[in-house]
């Protein structure tokens, strides 16, 4: 009962900061419209915190902006005036009347916000001390030299990762294999080789090369932790097969990640070197995974959706450290600009396709073009969504 009630209070606690994290990166999205749009002398009608129904509101005198609290407390939105494709309103502040730059800004400003937001969130990490993206050792990413985002050589280099040289870590044992037979288990480090000490995979396999005893038994120094945490030393005897391989899956095992920290000035250069290198990766994504889409009928099995990525912010929420909430936080809101400046029909992106070709042809698209084409965009934006939500229910409830 007490187990039921801890995961209750868990859950609820990750919804709370669930909740709280979208409603300020939609919050910080619409102001960037609302202020854009006063700068640019587009009036606006409305800013409301959540969506409606209406719960309260307030018109300024000043502005005659209507500021609103309403029932579902979750995001906010901005209504200017005459913006709609289909608008006629003759107000010289309308939307449709103003300057092209005035529309373009205000656009394109919600997008603005949220990477600013991301760009604020890491240079306050940078400023407390942030643990680095470690690129995969296999696969690294080559051409980044930011701070937060590197290579697992560079990390070792620098001094971020720090290696268990207690021995080589066992990641997976093959069945049948020698090393089955020798009851090594995965999860086992291993620590020694006959009389020769291992200090991780690497030094394991240039020992076993050149200690190498074909058709010989190894006498292998074991450690092994159980259930409880307890730790047990052992001794297996192996004998490797003809080809003189054990059939285990070796590799390095990473100690710690040390955290960097910067003063306020080098945090911001930073900050922005990061945001930089992870928008080119989140393009990078995007593209590979419209590829994968095109080539192969399917959404590839890493792309999360909404549910998905409630789970990625419950499991950090859970690690009690509000550094790597923050870091969610500032790569979620990242993603979303990055992802709604795409020139796509229904997202800013594509509003801001539609202003271009506008100065390009020097006359607005007719609204019987735009408007068909941004409410088939949303559709299909409505239907990945489902895909991308059913593809995360599968992963979660039916893996």
């Amino acid at each position: 009962m007490e187990a039921e009630a801890t995961t209750f209070f868990q859950y609820f606690f990750s919804g709370i900061v669930v909740f709280l994290i979208f409603s300020i990166i939609i919050l910080i999205h619409e102001a960037g419209h609302f202020w854009a749009a006063r700068i640019g002398g587009i009036e606006v009608k409305e800013f409301g915190f959540g969506l409606p129904p209406r719960l309260w509101g307030k018109k300024s005198k000043k502005s005659g902006v209507l500021y609103s609290i309403n029932w579902i407390p979750f995001g906010g939105f901005v209504k200017m005036i005459g913006e709609d494709a289909t608008s006629k309103s003759k107000n010289p502040n309308a939307f449709n009347n103003r300057p092209l730059w005035a529309r373009i800004f205000a656009v394109s400003a919600g997008v603005i916000m949220n990477i600013f937001l991301a760009w604020f969130l890491f240079w306050i990490a940078f400023m407390v001390g942030l643990n680095p993206f470690i690129l995969d050792k296999e696969n690294p990413l080559t051409g980044y030299d930011q701070s937060f985002v590197m290579s697992y050589e560079e990390a070792i280099e620098r001094g971020i990762l720090e290696m268990d040289t207690r021995g080589a870590y066992v990641q997976q044992v093959e069945p049948g294999s020698p090393a089955e037979k020798a009851k090594i288990l995965p999860g086992d480090i291993i620590t020694s080789l006959d009389t020769m000490k291992i200090t991780g995979g690497e030094n394991f396999i240039e020992t076993k090369e050149s200690h190498r005893l074909m058709g010989s038994a190894y006498h292998l120094g074991i450690m092994r932790y159980d259930d409880e945490g307890s730790k047990h030393l052992l001794t297996v005897q192996l004998v490797p097969d003809e080809t003189g391989l054990f059939g285990v899956g070796i590799t390095d095992r990473i100690a710690q990640i040390n955290a960097l920290q910067f003063p306020p000035a080098q945090a911001a250069l930073e900050s922005s070197k990061t945001i930089y290198a992870l928008t080119i990766a989140t393009v990078k994504s995007l593209g590979a995974m419209v590829t994968h889409m095109v080539t192969n009928f399917e959404i590839p099995e890493e792309v999360r959706g909404p549910v998905g990525t409630v789970e990625v912010i419950h499991d950090t929420v859970q690690t009690g450290r509000l550094m790597l909430v923050l870091e969610m936080m500032a790569l979620i809101s990242l993603s979303i600009g990055v992802l709604n400046i795409m020139p796509l029909p229904a997202l800013d992106g594509g509003r801001l396709l539609f202003l271009f070709i506008e100065a390009i042809i020097r006359r607005p698209v007719p609204p019987k073009w735009e408007v068909p084409i941004h409410s088939f965009g949303f559709m299909l934006l409505m239907v990945f969504l489902l895909f991308l939500t059913w593809n995360d229910i599968q992963a979660i409830w039916f893996s």
